[in-house]
């Protein structure tokens, strides 16, 4: 089948492999729409339907005969570990297996010094290695008893374990299949069965239901018009990319044309190339850029770090431009949008996004001398950001902040009280006191000594 897709990689420039990708995920949208028309009374036409779906764009299209025979074996691994071992270790036994595969993949793909030009079997396989552990552990919980399980674990505990064929139409299901997102098995069967939509629909489900008990489709409406404009805008970011992807990409922030412009130059440069860097994957057009590159390992450590600074960001800072008397919680209404708190949100997005494009240079270079050659031309100031934060909230700026917020919170008490005190007197509750000095009490000493006297003289009069 390569020969109908040649003439399109020679008209954009892209390589055969990523045409024929992205033809899989154009051509699932109208197989989407035959997939929900097989009726739920049938589900292994579903199951199967899916089958041949995923195998059609493994085998005829991607040429992926032994990765194909791979992860079969993955799936049947699995399917049988699952059922047939019953301890609390079986879960950490299917990781060990589907991750232990995974990464031989990846080292053999670095062995070969593959391209991200070329598609090969580990991109599936990263998919299929979540929703093999997952299951694992919705069986597992399955398992336990209800009293140790939380809301998310009761909703997708697997206890009535699934047929070998329902496990494959699970694991080879089309539409998610290549780049992702992954479901977890529950999500799939209602899916099948016509009951995933029922919260969406269930006034029409009623209807339907009177009629018919087992209606032939439960899907909410509008659903083509949402799955098209998602279509239409990955398409729109595929050509931002073909387009503005040669003159903004971080492979140019390790050139010396790039060192050669002023610090200030330089950084901007670098949102733009972010920018157009993740478009990509917002059009899904390498999503299988994966495996074990050390830029990878950069990027991650770096978020790992920035995440810890944004918490800590959110935790103390943001109580500080929202009323003292706010407590956040899920209940709790959104917080006033005052100036403060507006100039808080625009400069948090901005930080946001100058460390993402700053985090993913090495995630897009790879190695680590490129890495640290494009954060030395931006002078590391994703580093300095991020360790300053840090340095600040755990040498003493967090119990500062705290202090500033204790008093904040005092004095919007004292306020509330003076308010409430204020109010109280214009409704005639209470009545403030004239200028005139009011009664006293004598004082306890003369008062006691006064009823002493009388006692006495009282004690007299009896006595004579």
């Amino acid at each position: 089948m390569d020969a109908f897709f040649e003439p399109v990689a020679d008209a954009t420039g892209a390589s055969l492999d990523q045409i024929k990708l992205i033809f899989c995920l154009l051509f699932s949208y109208p197989l989407g729409s035959v997939y929900i028309r097989i009726p739920p009374t049938h589900p292994e036409l579903k199951h199967i339907f899916s089958i041949a779906i995923t195998f059609f764009y493994l085998v005829p299209v991607l040429n992926l005969y032994v990765g194909a025979l791979q992860l079969v074996i993955s799936v049947v691994g699995t399917y049988y570990l699952v059922q047939r071992v019953q301890t609390n270790r079986m879960p950490w036994f299917v990781f060990l297996f589907t991750m232990g595969h995974l990464t031989i993949n990846h080292i053999l793909r670095t062995l070969d010094e593959a391209g991200y030009e070329t598609i090969e079997i580990s991109g599936p396989q990263m998919v299929l290695t979540m929703k093999l552990t997952t299951f694992a552990w919705n069986v597992f919980d399955g398992r336990r008893s209800a009293d140790e399980l939380d809301k998310w674990q009761t909703a997708q505990c697997v206890a009535d374990y699934p047929s070998l064929l329902e496990f494959f139409g699970y694991a080879f299901y089309f539409p998610g299949f290549l780049v992702g997102p992954y479901l977890t098995f529950n999500e799939y069967r209602a899916l099948v069965s016509g009951s995933l939509y029922k919260e969406a629909e269930k006034a029409e489900e009623e209807e339907s239901m009177a009629s018919d008990p087992m209606p032939q489709r439960l899907v909410p409406r509008g659903r083509k018009r949402v799955a098209f404009r998602k279509m239409l805008v990955g398409l729109m970011f595929l050509g931002s990319y073909v387009v503005f992807y040669p003159e903004f990409n971080f492979h140019l922030t390790i050139e010396d044309e790039f060192e050669a412009k002023r610090l200030f130059s330089r950084i901007i440069f670098l949102q733009f190339c972010g920018f157009f860097e993740r478009v990509k994957y917002y059009a899904v057009w390498t999503l299988t850029e994966h495996g074990i590159a050390p830029g990878y390992y950069l990027s991650f450590f770096f978020f790992a770090f920035t995440q810890t600074a944004g918490r800590l960001a959110r935790t103390y800072l943001r109580p500080l431009v929202l009323p003292a008397t706010y407590v956040p919680s899920r209940d709790a209404p959104p917080p006033p949008q005052t100036t403060i708190k507006q100039i808080y949100d625009y400069v948090g997005v901005i930080i946001t996004v100058a460390l993402v494009n700053y985090g993913t240079l090495p995630f897009m270079l790879l190695t680590v001398d490129d890495s640290f050659v494009a954060w030395n031309n931006v002078a590391w100031y994703g580093h300095f950001l991020v360790a300053g934060a840090l340095v600040f909230f755990y040498c003493g700026g967090s119990g500062l902040i705290q202090e500033i917020q204790a008093t904040r919170r005092r004095n919007a008490k004292f306020r509330q009280q003076r308010e409430e005190l204020n109010r109280m007197v214009q409704t005639g509750a209470i009545t403030p006191t004239s200028n005139k000095i009011a009664p006293t009490l004598p004082p306890i000493d003369e008062a006691a000594q006064e009823i002493e006297r009388e006692l006495m003289g009282k004690g007299k009069d009896k006595a004579e």
